[in-house]
């Protein structure tokens, strides 16, 4: 760990996550990501001298925020970042996905539950060639900044960002990494029922700490799309997924039964980004309904809504503004 960073909480992430796909006639296969740099060391590896020379995090001193906080930092495998920040390395498209998009590859079916239009790919490429070592895949250009393995699966996790391939990695806080993983496996960034009840705690106690509390929640998911949407991010997030679609067809051309790899990517982001957006959607419509349904119902004793319902319905009414907003960079 750096001296620099040493002050700061750092996250000791696991490396080499492992994801089930699920395959055809209830069969499932493990794949595993590449390992990648924590927070520390980002800078530090091979290509860390590429990767952005900032960090984003959603300010704690700040719960009315929907903007993101970007910090500029030095040159140098050692940079000084803001202290007293939980920073995560965060893969601007989230490695899960690489799991879901197998799955539409090999059954056809996109997110949406549309069919696709290429011809899906069948278990035994999955199963007996995508794990394995292939002599083609052996020589060929790099990964990003990184190496040339000769495994499809390593192919694509490592352009998803690895530490060979560190150029598109990114540091931010926990809250945007967090909430961000939840919404690409197309989660709530906040469960309901939790969100539920921070918002009728706010309306009971009608204090102004615990309403700015329930809006955070709201705020910090739209500040997620913020970040995505932030220009250095937003590139980064485009070229992760080009990379990943240039390995696709180096794969195809050298890789018995691959064909048909980059255009079933196409297909799967076109139609995934799409649903993610639109859950994110449905959640903030959702919470936003729950955040004014608590203020409306409640009233004291002498029938009274909360002293504050009037700021926290004109704050909810800014809020649903930003929700058209809400989308992935490039889609």
């Amino acid at each position: 760990m750096s001296k620099h960073l040493a002050v700061a909480k750092v996250e000791q992430r696991a490396k080499g996550q492992g994801y089930t796909v699920k395959l055809l006639g209830d069969m499932t296969m493990e794949i595993f990501a590449a390992t990648y740099p924590v927070a520390s060391r980002l800078w530090a590896g091979p290509a860390g001298h590429q990767a952005l020379r900032s960090v984003f995090n959603i300010p704690v001193d700040d719960i009315s925020a929907t903007q993101i906080k970007e910090s500029v930092v030095s040159q140098g495998p050692n940079p000084s970042v803001p202290q007293g920040i939980t920073w995560q390395t965060e893969h601007p498209i989230d490695r899960s996905i690489i799991a879901r998009y197998i799955n539409t590859a090999n059954t056809g079916l996109l997110q949406s539950g549309a069919p696709t239009r290429t011809r899906p790919i069948p278990n035994d490429f999955w199963l007996n060639v995508w794990r394995e070592g292939q002599a083609t895949l052996r020589n060929l250009p790099n990964v990003g900044s990184g190496i040339s393995p000769d495994v499809p699966s390593d192919r694509v996790f490592h352009a998803t960002g690895s530490t060979e391939n560190c150029r598109d990695l990114i540091l931010t806080d926990s809250q945007i990494s967090g909430r961000k993983g939840r919404i690409f496996v197309l989660r709530a960034p906040t469960q309901m029922d939790v969100f539920q009840r921070i918002a009728d705690t706010a309306a009971r106690t009608g204090v102004n700490s615990d309403a700015q509390v329930m809006l955070h929640h709201i705020r910090a998911a739209l500040a997620v799309f913020n970040y995505l949407r932030t220009p250095g991010v937003s590139v980064r997030f485009k070229r992760v997924r080009d990379e990943i679609r240039i390995q696709l067809r180096i794969i195809e051309n050298n890789v018995s039964g691959a064909a048909g790899l980059s255009s079933l990517w196409d297909e799967f982001t076109d139609d995934y980004f799409q649903s993610i957006a639109a859950k994110a959607q449905e959640w903030l419509i959702d919470a936003i309904l729950v955040a004014r349904r608590a203020f409306t119902d409640t009233r004291d004793a002498n029938g009274n809504p909360p002293p504050n319902t009037a700021e926290v319905m004109a704050e909810l009414s800014g809020l649903q503004s930003k929700i058209q907003n809400v989308a992935l960079p490039g889609v």
